[in-house]
C-alpha cells in the first residue's frame, strides 16, 4: 500500500522502485510470502523535473551532466519509464573469464522467471546465440524487445492492494546507517524536508549505477576505495558500416519468435582465446517476428556497433561539493570511453570471420563518428572477493552484514548485452537468498 508516513523499524527496506527494486518486492511477496516490506521511492507517482533535478551530477570527461539525470529517473516504476525494452542474455564470456563469481548457468533459471517480469517471448532463454553453422566462429544473437515494461505502470495495482509492502513516495535516503559491521537502518528525508531514522533488519539498494555509489560514500562505506570506481557504459558507434549478410546467416534469424532486433557477434570461445571483450552488430532492421528477409537471399543492411570496455578504475563515481536541495552532496562523475581502437579490431575479426565462412561482406566503417553510450550505468560497486569487489555474489556488501545492492551497479564484467534483462534475474535471485536467510 501507498503510506504516508513509516514505522519506525521493517525486517527489509528496499530503496528504489525501478526494475531491481520492484522485481525483488514482488517476487519477495508473491513467490515467498514475504510480510512488512518498505519500498522508499525519492520520486512522485508521475515523473517531477524538480525532483529529478537532484540527480544533475557535476560530471567530467566524455558525457555531459545531463546524459546520466536522463538515465536515472526518480518516479514510482525507476527508470524504467525511460527504458527502450532491449533484452540480451549476457555472453558466457563475462563468466567464463572469471570476471562474475558463478557461471551463467547459475543465472539462467532466474533469466527463466524474468522472461515473465519483462513480458517477453516465452521461447527468449531458448535462443540466447545461435551457431551460423556447425563450425562456424559466429554466434546470431537475438536482442528480444519487451513491449517495454513501465514498472509503475505494471506494479502499481500490487503496491496500492497489498498489505505486504508499504510504498513511501517523495521520501530519499540520505545515508545508510551503521555500527561497525553491522546495518542500523537508515536516515530518510520527507518532502517536507523533515529528517528521520528508520531501522531495519536487511536493506537493499536498489538506486541504479551511480545513487548506489553516491548513496554508500554519503554513508561513509567505501568498500576499500572500490565503491564508484569501474564506472562502464557500452559504447554505441551508430551506423558504423554496411553488411551484405548471405543467406545462411540470414535464415538462422528465423528461428526464433517475437519482436527483436539481429545482432551478430564472435562466439565467446574465440573471444576468451583471443582475450578479447564482447563485440555485437546490431542490424538497423528492427523488430522482426520471421526473420531477416526470407532466408534464403541474402540481405543489405546498415548495422550499429556495441562493444564491451574493460574495467577503469579511474572512471569512477565521487562526492561532489554541489548538493541537493536538502543539502546531500550530489555525485561527481568522472568517465571517459577510452575505447581507442577496440572497435576497428574487433569489426575487423568480425569481418573477417564473415568471409572466411562465406557469410557475408562488411562495407569500410565510417571514418567520422561518434562514440555515446546506451544509457548503461554498471559496475561501480562491483561484485568480487573482498578488495577488489564491493559485495558477494548475492549483493550483501562487505563491509557491513545485512546491507545488499541490487542493480547494474554489480556487474563485474558488462558484455555488450543490454544490461535489464540481468538486472531483473539477479533481483530474482536475490529473492530467493533473502528468503532463504530471514
Amino acid at each position: 500500500m501507498f503510506v504516508d508516513a513509516a514505522k519506525d523499524h521493517y525486517p527489509l527496506i528496499i530503496v528504489g522502485s525501478g526494475p531491481a527494486g520492484m522485481s525483488l518486492a514482488h517476487e519477495l511477496v508473491t513467490r515467498h510470502g514475504q510480510q512488512d516490506i518498505l519500498m522508499i521511492e525519492s520520486g512522485d507517482l508521475v515523473y517531477d523535473p524538480d525532483i529529478n533535478a537532484d540527480v544533475l551530477a557535476e560530471a567530467h570527461g566524455d558525457l555531459a551532466a545531463e546524459y546520466f539525470a536522463a538515465h536515472s529517473i526518480r518516479q514510482f516504476g525507476g527508470t524504467s519509464a525511460v527504458w527502450a525494452g532491449l533484452c540480451g542474455v549476457l555472453e558466457d564470456r563475462a563468466f567464463r573469464t572469471g570476471d562474475w563469481p558463478f557461471s551463467r548457468d547459475t543465472l539462467l533459471p532466474y533469466y527463466k522467471r524474468a522472461v515473465d517480469v519483462l513480458e517477453l517471448p516465452a521461447d527468449t532463454t531458448s535462443y540466447i546465440e545461435a551457431p551460423l553453422d556447425a563450425d562456424s566462429n559466429i554466434n546470431y544473437k537475438p536482442i528480444y524487445l519487451s513491449p517495454p515494461v513501465r514498472f509503475g505502470t505494471k506494479f502499481e495495482a500490487f503496491a496500492r492492494e497489498s498489505d505486504a509492502i508499504s510504498v513511501l513516495l517523495r521520501t530519499t535516503v540520505s545515508s545508510v546507517l551503521t555500527e561497525g559491521q553491522n546495518l542500523l537502518g537508515c536516515r530518510v528525508t520527507g518532502p517536507d524536508g523533515s529528517e528521520r531514522e528508520i531501522s531495519a533488519d536487511r536493506l537493499v539498494l536498489a538506486c541504479g549505477g551511480i545513487e548506489n555509489p553516491r548513496l554508500l560514500l554519503a554513508s561513509g562505506l567505501t568498500g576499500g576505495d572500490v565503491v564508484g570506481r569501474y564506472l562502464s557504459e557500452h559504447p554505441h558507434l551508430f551506423n558504423f558500416g554496411r553488411v551484405i549478410l548471405g543467406s545462411r546467416a540470414a535464415a538462422v534469424s528465423h528461428q526464433p519468435t517475437g519482436e527483436r532486433i539481429n545482432a551478430y557477434m564472435l562466439d565467446d570461445a574465440a573471444n576468451v582465446s583471443d582475450d578479447a571483450r564482447s563485440f555485437m552488430i546490431l542490424l538497423d532492421t528492427q523488430r522482426i517476428d520471421a526473420g531477416l528477409g526470407d532466408g534464403e537471399n541474402p540481405v543489405v543492411t546498415d548495422f550499429t556497433v556495441i562493444g564491451e570496455m574493460a574495467p577503469d578504475a579511474d572512471n569512477r563515481v565521487e562526492l561532489s561539493d554541489q548538493t541537493t536541495r536538502y543539502g546531500a552532496p550530489k555525485a561527481k562523475i568522472t568517465f571517459n570511453f577510452n575505447y581507442h581502437d577496440e572497435h576497428i579490431t574487433q569489426w575487423r575479426r568480425l569481418g573477417e570471420s564473415f568471409l572466411r565462412e562465406n557469410h557475408g561482406r562488411f562495407s569500410s566503417p565510417k571514418t567520422k563518428f561518434d562514440i555515446t553510450g546506451g544509457g548503461h550505468m554498471i559496475g561501480t560497486t562491483r561484485m568480487g572477493e573482498k578488495g577488489t569487489g564491493c559485495a558477494n555474489s548475492f549483493g550483501e556488501f562487505h563491509d557491513c552484514n545485512g546491507l545488499y545492492i541490487a542493480g547494474s551497479s554489480l556487474f563485474p564484467a558488462a558484455g555488450a548485452s543490454n544490461p535489464t534483462f540481468t538486472i531483473v534475474a539477479l533481483a530474482l535471485r536475490l529473492a530467493d537468498h533473502l528468503a532463504e536467510v530471514s
